[in-house]
C-alpha cells in the first residue's frame, strides 16, 4: 500500500510540482530528490532502458538478451560471438515532460565481455544520469560470474548536483541445457547521496527455460529492501529468426507488458509497452547495431 500511495504521489508530483514555476525552487527540488532516491518509482524506472526487459515484465535476470543485461545483471552480458550498440528512448507513463534515454556498448575478448552504458532522465529543471561499466567472465560453458560499477547523478536546477557510486554483482549458469538460473545483487555497497536517503538496494533472482518450439519462459523474484516481493513472469516467442513477441506481468506494483522484436540484417528493432495499474503506459523503442 505504502509503494502506491508512493507511485501516485510521484505522478502528481511530476504534472504540477515540478513543472510549476510558482511552486518554490528549493522545495520542488529537494522534495524531488528525496522522492526518486527513497521511492519505488526508481524501481519502477529501472526496466524502461530496454524494449526486451520491459517487455517480460521485468523478468530477465536469467536471460543474457545482449548488453541491456547490464540492466538486470551484468553476469549476462557475455556473449562470444557478437558485438552490439544499442539506442533506446522511452516517456515514463506518457508524461509529456519526461524523457528518458539509453545509449550502451559491448564486446567480447577471449573468455570476458565488457559493456559500457548511460541512461539519463530529464525533465523541465531537472536531470538524472547513471553511468555503467560492466564485465562478465565465462569461468566455464555454462557459468558466467560478472559484476558492474555506477556512477548516479542528479542535477537540478536552482539547487546543484548529487550523486553516488555503487556496485552491482550477478551469477549465471546453466543448470541443464534448457534451464538457466541467475541471481543479481544491485547496490551491494548500499550507497546513497547521503546517510537519510539511501539509492535502491535490491536482489533478483530467476529462472529460463527454453524449449525446442522457440519458446522461452522466464520467471523472477524481485526484493527492494524496502518493498514487497515483486513476482515477475515472461514469455517470448519466436515463430522466426526474424520475429519475436512477448508479454509480462509484474505484481508490485501491478502491470501487463507486451513486445515485439524485429530482427534486421545488421540489427534488430524492438518495441514494447507496459500498462501501470496507477500511472498509465509506457512505450519504449530500442534499437540495436551488431
Amino acid at each position: 500500500m505504502k509503494q502506491r500511495y508512493n507511485i501516485l504521489f510521484f505522478a502528481d508530483f511530476v504534472k504540477f510540482f515540478l513543472i510549476n514555476k510558482r511552486i518554490w525552487n528549493g522545495f520542488r527540488s529537494v522534495s524531488f530528490i528525496v522522492l526518486v532516491w527513497t521511492c519505488a518509482v526508481h524501481g519502477v524506472f529501472e526496466d524502461m532502458e530496454s524494449s526486451r526487459i520491459l517487455s517480460v515484465g521485468g523478468a530477465a535476470v536469467a536471460w543474457n538478451v545482449g548488453v541491456e543485461s547490464i540492466l538486470v545483471n551484468p553476469a549476462g552480458i557475455f556473449n562470444p560471438e557478437m558485438r552490439q550498440v544499442q539506442i533506446s528512448y522511452s516517456k515514463p507513463f506518457n508524461i509529456a515532460e519526461l524523457h528518458r534515454g539509453w545509449l550502451a556498448a559491448r564486446f567480447t575478448q577471449n573468455h570476458w565481455s565488457w559493456a559500457g552504458g548511460i541512461h539519463v532522465t530529464s525533465a523541465k529543471g531537472y536531470q538524472e544520469h547513471v553511468l555503467t561499466l560492466a564485465t562478465a567472465h565465462a569461468v566455464s560453458e555454462g557459468l558466467y560470474l560478472g559484476m558492474s560499477l555506477r556512477r548516479a547523478g542528479l542535477r537540478i536546477s536552482n539547487y546543484g548536483v548529487a550523486g553516488a557510486w555503487m556496485v552491482d554483482m550477478g551469477i549465471l549458469f546453466k543448470i541443464i541445457p534448457q534451464l538457466w538460473y541467475g541471481a543479481c545483487l544491485v547496490n551491494a555497497t548500499e550507497s546513497g547521496i547521503s546517510n537519510n536517503e539511501r539509492a535502491p538496494c535490491h536482489f533478483q533472482t530467476g529462472l529460463r527455460f527454453e524449449s525446442e518450439k522457440h519458446l522461452l519462459f522466464t520467471f523472477d523474484l524481485y526484493k527492494d529492501v524496502r518493498f514487497p516481493v515483486d513476482i515477475r513472469c515472461g514469455l517470448f516467442y519466436a515463430p522466426t529468426k526474424s520475429v519475436g513477441f512477448s508479454v509480462g506481468v509484474g505484481t508490485e506494483p501491478l502491470r501487463m507488458c507486451g513486445g515485439i522484436s524485429v530482427a534486421l540484417r545488421r540489427g534488430r528493432f524492438d518495441y514494447a509497452c507496459s500498462r501501470h495499474s496507477d500511472l498509465g503506459l509506457t512505450h519504449v523503442y530500442t534499437t540495436s547495431f551488431m
